[in-house]
């Protein structure tokens, strides 16, 4: 039945995203108006008092991933009550159902307007607790928890080996250790197996990316940007730029292989993006959510997220130019956003090179450019849709009577900015 399920909602997606043909799917969904209540209610799960409750008790001790693996964050990625794949499937269906559009206007579908997605999805004035916003403050949530917390704890098999050293100093031979030690090898035995951490971090994270995509198509239209705006929707997709995904990484290092690592990487960028490029859309759509994005100090929480990234690739050609040059002391002190060859032509200093990088790759002539630099695709693709939609704000700003905020010029002239800017400037061949 699973895969039956599976296959119909796969057939859904093509047709709704490929049929030429309104009217044929408008009859489709005027013939079964219970379809789009069945996808609803493959999610509902997810975001229950039961389900979450579950998880919590779910959590094995000693584990290695137990140090590590969040109740919030396990919930989006195993299969409860309904398989990981068939929730998925059924969001992606609701995605196609609401992005499709008749003619050129831009309008909803005969079938969107029909089924009355909105409403089932709780896209409404007041719905605070309707299912999409709840899942998308849950899912952001728990990934904030996630990225906030994983930085402070110690590493799965560090912890371990203490908690067995520390319980052969108390000593384990007494009633009270053997007791509790029978009821944690009886919860193993009637529970799950927990998922490998890698799986567990990627489903999640695929989770999160595709109730993004889902939000990004509600946002596209004015009553759907002004329903979730009051639903708290500027707050968690700030919330979940502003944390700091190094130190998270850093921590996963110990735990997950190189090629992992970079897989999730890449998802957290693209997850950031998309949460950039839905604030950019509301912004557009709903005057409200600029406001609201200027209270919480949007601007500065994305200033942050550019530099952090742009320091992130500096760093990373630091170390892709030691390993080239071999471990080499006297490579002419070049920082890794010069275009210079490591001797400079000019006759500058190291100090002065390393110092002043835009100095450098203007002087030399002609600029050649760095072959070195390496940009990864989801890092070029945050820091464009950052820079976008700093200047959809700065654009708006302008056209806006408001003088409570600053303007695009003064948060330009501030050095997170100027920096970032002139960095991007100086090697256009690296960032596009």
């Amino acid at each position: 039945r699973i895969a039956a399920v599976k296959t119909r909602l796969r057939a859904l997606i093509a047709a709704l995203h490929t049929h030429p043909s309104h009217e044929i799917m408008s009859g489709y969904f005027h013939a079964q108006p219970e379809l789009c209540v069945e996808l609803i209610d493959l999610l509902r799960p997810t975001v229950s008092s039961a389900s979450i409750s579950a998880t919590s008790s779910d959590v094995v001790f000693g584990s290695p991933e137990s140090t590590f693996q969040r109740d919030a964050l396990d919930v989006l990625a195993k299969s409860g009550t309904i398989p990981y794949d068939v929730r998925l499937l059924a969001v992606e269906t609701l995605t196609a159902l609401v992005a499709r559009r008749d003619g050129a206007g831009g309008v909803l579908s005969g079938s969107t307007r029909h089924s009355n997605i909105l409403n089932e999805l709780g896209v409404g004035k007041g719905q605070y607790l309707g299912l999409l916003p709840t899942l998308i403050r849950f899912s952001l949530a728990s990934l904030s928890s996630f990225l906030s917390n994983v930085g402070g704890n110690e590493n799965p098999s560090n912890s371990t080996s203490e908690q067995s050293q520390q319980q052969q100093q108390q000593g384990t031979s007494s009633k009270q250790s053997i007791g509790f030690e029978l009821g944690l090898a009886f919860a193993r035995a009637t529970q799950e197996p927990p998922l490998p951490w890698d799986v567990m971090l990627e489903r999640a994270f695929e989770f999160v990316d595709t109730v993004l995509t889902l939000t990004s198509a509600v946002i596209s239209t004015s009553s759907g940007t002004s329903a979730l705006t009051d639903c708290g929707l500027i707050p968690a997709l700030l919330t979940a730029i502003s944390v700091d995904s190094a130190k998270c990484l850093h921590e996963l290092a110990g735990t997950l292989q190189a090629p992992q690592l970079q897989r999730v990487e890449s998802l957290l960028r693209f997850i950031t993006a998309q949460a950039v490029q839905i604030i950019e859309g509301a912004i557009v759509t709903h005057n409200n959510a600029l406001n609201v994005f200027h209270d919480l100090q949007g601007v500065s929480i994305l200033i942050s997220k550019l530099s952090e990234e742009i320091s992130r690739n500096i760093g990373a050609d630091k170390t892709v130019s030691t390993t080239v040059a071999g471990g080499a002391e006297d490579d002419g002190g070049a920082a890794p956003m010069d275009c210079d060859p490591p001797e400079s032509a000019n006759g500058q200093s190291s100090s002065n090179i390393s110092e002043s990088a835009s100095a450098s790759a203007m002087e030399a002539t002609p600029p050649a450019p760095n072959n070195d630099r390496k940009m990864r695709s989801s890092q070029r693709v945050l820091l464009f849709s950052i820079v976008t939609c700093l200047t959809v704000v700065f654009h708006h700003e302008s056209t806006s009577s408001s003088a409570t905020t600053p303007s695009g010029a003064t948060e330009i002239r501030k050095p997170p900015l100027t920096k970032a800017i002139i960095e991007i400037m100086d090697n256009v061949n690296v960032y596009g």
